[in-house]
């Protein structure tokens, strides 16, 4: 199902601080009209996973059960979820209400609380790291975040613990990222399927950033407009901002193996080489043993050819073993 901006409804009571955003409203609408899994694509900053965290505080409050928010690394959900807090400083954990919990673990990031009817409902935030691994679990609810990230089957790899409770319910939220790949696959999907509610949504619909802060920020050179175009107006256009590699440094990125790293003597160093007509790039690179590679130099020649890419070898003071 598409958007329909007219099927607004309000939460039946004021559970926690949120005031949700229209599309926020609709996650709610969905599941209350029986649809099992709903499908947001909402620009950046827009407020997707407070949306679906305050829709699972209340499925948990309304009815028991095992409750997941899983993101594609565990420590993503512990930065973007569980210690997370508002531009205005409120945690996001504080969704839920105080009154109501019954027990918190910050290190396994999991929380019980008393329900409506006087029983407990769990939840737990999950990285989904290794989705072939998936233990068993009993399932009324999770949110998968940041869907784009995930590995291409881990939804497939998750319908079996949706289809053994005919209740269980997913959300799904993510901004988009080109079109070949799982993301692009599950939407045209959910278009054909009758248990998906499909959320699409631009900046131009919600509104939440000025449009002249983005347009300075492109011209300055910041964000690229196509990056741009995808990240806020949710364009299925752009692919990744025209980088191959580029889920791949994302992956890096929160996986925090991106650093400073030092030159270490003791072992040599190699190259690896990409030699174009206009741009020509050298990584220098370390074998560490433990099967460890440690990236310490890259360097960028513009318009250059194989004597370029020598004479920059040879400046280095670096060992070398090959290139």
């Amino acid at each position: 199902m598409l958007l329909d901006k007219n099927q607004m409804i309000l939460p039946k009571r004021k559970l926690n601080w949120l005031e949700p955003r229209d599309f926020q409203k609709l996650i709610l609408l969905a599941l209350e009209d029986g649809y099992r899994y709903v499908l947001i694509i909402v620009p950046r900053r827009s407020g997707k996973d407070l949306g679906c965290l305050d829709t699972v505080a209340r499925k948990m409050i309304e009815n028991p059960g095992n409750y997941y928010y899983a993101y594609p690394r565990f420590n993503m959900g512990r930065r973007g979820l569980w210690e997370c807090i508002t531009v205005d400083g409120k945690p996001y954990m504080s969704l839920f209400p105080k009154d109501r919990i019954i027990r918190k673990d910050n290190t396994s990031m999991f929380l019980s609380l008393r329900n409506d009817h006087g029983t407990i409902s769990t939840f737990q935030v999950l990285g989904m790291d290794d989705p072939e691994n998936i233990p068993s679990m009993n399932v009324h609810g999770i949110v998968l975040s940041e869907y784009k990230r995930f590995k291409p089957r881990a939804f497939q790899l998750l319908q079996p613990i949706f289809n053994n409770n005919p209740k269980c319910w997913c959300l799904i939220n993510s901004t988009t990222y080109g079109r070949n790949n799982h993301l692009w696959d599950l939407k045209e999907a959910s278009l054909k399927h009758p248990d998906f509610f499909y959320i699409y949504l631009t900046l131009d619909d919600i509104k939440h950033i000025p449009v002249e802060m983005i347009e300075r920020d492109i011209k300055a050179g910041i964000i690229s407009r196509d990056l741009a175009l995808q990240e806020y107006w949710c364009s299925w256009d752009m692919g990744v901002d025209g980088t191959y590699y580029g889920h791949l440094v994302d992956n890096m990125e929160e996986d925090d193996r991106i650093t400073n790293v030092l030159y270490d003597s003791r072992y040599p160093v190699y190259t690896a080489c990409d030699i174009g007509r206009m741009v020509t790039i050298i990584i220098y690179y370390q074998l560490i043993p433990r099967n460890t590679i440690h990236i310490i130099d890259c360097t960028r020649i513009e318009r250059g050819g194989i004597n370029d890419t020598a004479q920059d070898m040879k400046k280095k003071n670096y060992t070398y073993g090959r290139h």
